[in-house]
């Protein structure tokens, strides 16, 4: 069992740092090599829009903390992202008809959609001080 904990500034050019902490702390621990591509794409997706748009209603200091916790265990790599930003759950909207006319969609909503598809399960809770966005891959 592996316990990672790190506290990060949600400034744009730190996502780089942030996404390699993870994907390092995961392949350090055994995640197969087939499954580091999507992953670190979900990932991405989720750290740059934590870094975009959770703080930004402290403008113009538009930057904050985020936490990123991984629990490694003999079946699950369990992520948790934690920001005090705007209380915000990307899951409550629906996904977005990928399939139609370009024309008819709505903007936004394909990065949660991304997020999804490539992780075994996503959650989203806040606890009253923290928006907290739960990825999870099943070890195979």
């Amino acid at each position: 069992m592996a316990f990672y904990l790190q506290s990060f500034d949600t400034a744009v050019d730190t996502s780089d740092d942030i996404v390699l902490y993870i994907m390092s702390s995961l392949s350090n621990n055994g995640l197969p090599k087939e499954k580091c591509v999507k992953i670190q794409l979900a990932i991405e997706e989720a750290i740059v829009n934590i870094c975009s748009y959770a703080y930004i209603h402290n403008f113009p200091i538009t930057s904050g903390e985020v936490i990123v916790e991984i629990n490694i265990d003999d079946s699950v790599y369990d992520i948790k992202l934690k920001d005090k930003g705007i209380a915000y759950n990307p899951l409550q909207y629906s996904d977005p008809a990928i399939w139609a006319p370009a024309e008819s969609k709505d903007v936004g909503g394909l990065g949660i959609y991304l997020i999804k598809q490539m992780m075994d399960e996503v959650d989203y809770e806040n606890d009253g001080d923290y928006n907290i966005l739960k990825l999870k891959i099943i070890k195979n």
